[in-house]
This record gives structure tokens, sequence and C-alpha cells, in this order.
């Protein structure tokens, strides 16, 4: 959320939000522009998991999600060099089958050397219709579909896999090189 909106401000939102889904964590991470201790204390007063200060960077988002999922460590671990994922995460993954549906090829070629070096399962399928072929085929554990491909898109191939039942539960992940997408 943004601290500084038209009307109701990010504070306001949050708070309205908690009341809301009471009981339930919902995860919240504060954008600002200003860095100041006011707004950090009722922030926190508020239970936000984190603050960003603008401009952001990919980064820095990223490990402020990371923060909140994986744990307080996860910053100080990542600082020191370590991996992403706490010790023993990794293990959890190793032989997972993923189908990665990618057409770019130097995408493709990043994440299958990322995921076959912690020993996952890497099955490619090149457009949104090989997919859908591949997955009434084989067992995922996981599906990392990009959004933007030539012949049937992420989008589109998603909504076909969830008409069956069977595919209802199958994680399946949205890739984009799009800073926005409207489709989603």
């Amino acid at each position: 959320l943004d601290f500084l909106m038209p009307g109701v401000d990010g504070l306001e939102t949050a708070e309205g939000i908690r009341d809301i889904y009471s009981g339930m964590m919902i995860p919240i991470i504060m954008v600002t522009s200003h860095n100041e201790d006011d707004i950090r204390k009722r922030a926190e007063a508020s239970k936000i998991q984190n603050i960003l200060t603008k401009p952001i960077t990919p980064a820095a988002l990223c490990h402020a999600i990371m923060e909140i999922f994986i744990g307080e460590n996860y910053l100080l671990h990542h600082s020191q060099g370590g991996e992403a994922l706490p010790k023993g995460e990794w293990e959890r993954l190793r032989s997972a089958r993923i189908l990665l549906v990618e057409d770019n090829e130097i995408n493709l070629q990043v994440a299958r050397e990322l995921m076959e070096a912690r020993d996952i399962v890497v099955t490619v399928a090149r457009n949104g219709r090989e997919a859908l072929n591949l997955v009434k085929e084989q067992e995922f554990d996981a599906i990392l579909m990009d959004i933007q491909m030539q012949e049937m898109d992420g989008v589109e191939a998603t909504l076909e896999i969830r008409k069956e039942q069977r595919f209802a539960e199958l994680p399946i992940i949205a890739m984009t090189a799009d800073v926005v997408v409207d489709r989603i």
C-alpha cells in the first residue's frame, strides 16, 4: 500500500483490511517517499510487516516479500551470501517436476539452468498449446507459465487447464517481462 493516497491514506486502508479480515494474517508492505520515524511508528502500530522507501527497486521488493514469507533471517542470511531459501528448504524441491512454459530462448535457458542446478526436473513447453498437451500426458508439481507467447498465451492456457477439475489445485505461477499485466 502506498502511504499517501487521496482520501484514505495507506495506514487507514491497512487498518480497514485488518478489520475486514480479522483473525487472519494479511501481509502488508507500506510504500512511502518519506523516511520519517512518525510514519514508521504508525505503520508498526498498524502491524505493517515492512516499509519500503521510494524509489523501490525490484530487489528491495523481492527482499521485503521474502522476509515476510520466509522469515526475519532471510535478509541476514541472503546478505551473507546464503541461499534465498533457508537451509533444508531446497531439499523439499529436489526432484520436483516443473513444467516450464516459455518461448524466449534466453529466459528459457536461465530458468531451466537455475532449476536443474537444484535437481528440479524440468519439462519445457514453448507455448500454451504445448503446455496443454503436456499437462494432460504427464504429472507436474507446478507450472511456470509465461504470459505472452505466440499461438496460445499463458492466460488462455491457464484458463484451459483450470477447466479440468483434476488440475484445480495445480500451482500455476505466472511469469512476465512486462511491468503491467492487466489480464491476470
